[in-house]
């Protein structure tokens, strides 16, 4: 199923939102990887991503990873959730900082 059909958008007027919409403002980070190995790279690039996501989330904020296809999407989620599930990511980041 489509974002915009779950959404329930018009195909006619579409979605709109900016800035506004969003009480804290967006920002957006590029990473650049020059390993050549494709595994390694992907490995490398989900690393950076899991470690940008617990920056984040330290200091308070949501956060929303973008890729570049739907396979991609699937790929990525499939790598980070284990490591982002909530009893994962508090023994390994909250449990160990107050200690």
């Amino acid at each position: 199923m489509e974002a915009s059909q779950f959404l329930r958008v018009s195909p006619e007027t579409g979605l709109f939102f900016d800035s506004s919409y969003c009480p804290v403002p967006l920002a957006q980070q590029y990473i650049g990887i020059s390993e050549q190995n494709f595994a390694a790279r992907n490995d490398l690039l989900n690393e950076i991503c899991y470690k940008k996501i617990v920056d984040s989330l330290r200091q308070g904020h949501q956060t929303m990873v973008f890729v570049h296809s739907r396979k991609d999407t699937a790929k990525t989620a499939w790598k980070l959730t284990p490591k982002l599930s909530l009893s994962s990511w508090m023994r390994q980041n909250i449990m160990t900082t107050n200690e």
